[in-house]
């Protein structure tokens, strides 16, 4: 069984302190990222309220008889009720739409109409379908920092000199600043990130900086569980 040794700056050159180092890198997406807005909530709670009260009792009471497992025309609405967002929902509901809106539906043999008013509600109430899922906020990508900003970031968080990010390549200005982030400038940007840790920890054995205690806290105690104290670490820097 290996043993491993706690000295004071141990959570400094874990996988935790260096992550700590270029969490930077991805704060700007933050934000976008972030919880459902108010506004969005509110359409969605009103769309599955409109939903069970006005689509569903129509599909259930004047089409499903002819568009459920036989799918009379294509058209299987009882499989959009379960999942009403699904791609060939989508679809269903479109034509549902288009066929309530010039009588074709229900048919003239049916046993049953809406009135105008029941037409009205379900075409009105079909179009809030969308609001039923989260919206689709797109591909997740990575944002960087300028060259600039990443060696002031630095210099601000740990007090090193901002030439420590000379080595990047300068921004090409005719083109524009790209902020998405390629694996060879991730490479750079971590390899950067590797020479602060360098820079601000204390060697091994000697009494940990200011900034290892700012950054991690004090040092967890002999014998004490590593990965709990890790996510304490990793939960305080992301409120941070």
């Amino acid at each position: 069984m290996k043993i491993i040794k706690i000295g004071p700056n141990f959570f400094g050159r874990s996988i935790v302190g260096r992550l700590a180092l270029v969490l930077f890198l991805v704060a700007p997406c933050r934000a976008e990222t972030g919880g459902e807005a108010p506004d969005e909530a509110a359409l969605r709670a009103d769309a599955q309220k409109v939903f069970k009260e006005k689509v569903d009792p129509f599909v259930t009471k004047y089409c499903v008889k002819c568009h459920a497992s036989r799918a009379k025309a294509g058209i299987n609405l009882q499989s959009a009720l379960k999942n009403p967002n699904g791609e060939s929902a989508t679809l269903y509901w479109k034509k549902a739409v288009a066929n309530v809106k010039v009588h074709d539906m229900p048919p003239e043999d049916a046993s049953k109409f809406p009135s105008e008013e029941e037409r009205r509600q379900f075409i009105e109430s079909v179009g809030k379908i969308k609001y039923l899922a989260p919206r689709d906020p797109g591909p997740f990508v990575i944002r960087r920092l300028t060259k600039t900003e990443y060696a002031n970031t630095l210099s601000d968080l740990y007090g090193v000199d901002g030439s420590i990010a000379d080595s990047l390549p300068e921004e090409v200005v005719g083109e524009g600043f790209l902020n998405s982030i390629s694996p060879l400038q991730s490479e750079l940007f971590l390899g950067i990130a590797n020479q602060v840790v360098d820079q601000v920890l204390a060697p091994e054995g000697k009494a940990p900086t200011a900034i290892q205690e700012r950054f991690f806290g004090d040092p967890p105690a002999q014998g004490s569980d590593l990965r709990k104290e890790a996510r304490k670490v990793a939960r305080a820097l992301a409120r941070d």
